[in-house]
């Protein structure tokens, strides 16, 4: 049965995060437990310059997903240079996610999963994905740059070099407790 791909692109990203976020998958054995950290389209510098639609950080893995509202984008998607090379992309399990029936289990690489979204916004695992490679330099890059973003108040445990605007131009610098370095 085809079902209508009337989707976006942000609707199927929304998706991808809700589906980390839930406590436990019902997709078994595909599942996964709930992911503590979920980054959506974060651009950051990562060495494979991966801009993500969605990664989850659960305990002792990561979790990837591609999001695809169209055949051409999904195909365009396997030319990318970290698609090559797996062992420097984002993810331990990596996920396509795409309306139902748009991209053909049989074009689903070795090891990618693939969820499909059903009318009604639910979501199926139609192939399981499995562990492969990953780049750990970029996933630590991405948490670092969450941290940076966050407004995690300082204490002694705590100081984030974090980004700032300054007269219209993005630059580094320590989050401080001004009242601390005040009274130094």
């Amino acid at each position: 049965m085809k079902y209508p791909t009337e989707i976006s692109h942000a609707e199927l990203v929304e998706l991808g995060r809700d589906w980390l976020i839930r406590p436990y998958c019902t997709t078994a054995p595909y599942g996964h437990y709930g992911c503590s950290v979920v980054l959506t389209e974060l651009s950051t510098a990562t060495y494979c310059n991966e801009i993500p639609d969605v990664l989850g950080f659960c305990p002792n893995k990561s979790i990837l997903i591609e999001c695809k509202a169209s055949l051409s984008d999904y195909r365009a998607d396997q030319k990318k240079p970290f698609r090559m090379v797996s062992e420097n992309a984002l993810g331990l399990l990596r996920w396509y996610l795409a309306p139902k029936g748009l991209i053909p289990v049989q074009e689903i690489p070795e090891k990618w999963g693939l969820l499909e979204v059903l009318p009604g916004r639910s979501i199926i695992a139609a192939k399981k994905a499995e562990p492969q490679g990953r780049g750990y330099e970029s996933e630590i890059t991405c948490l670092l740059s969450l941290l940076r973003r966050l407004d995690i108040a300082p204490d002694n445990h705590v100081a984030i070099k974090r980004y700032v605007i300054s007269s219209n131009v993005n630059r580094a610098t320590f989050f401080v407790d001004s009242e601390k370095e005040a009274g130094k």
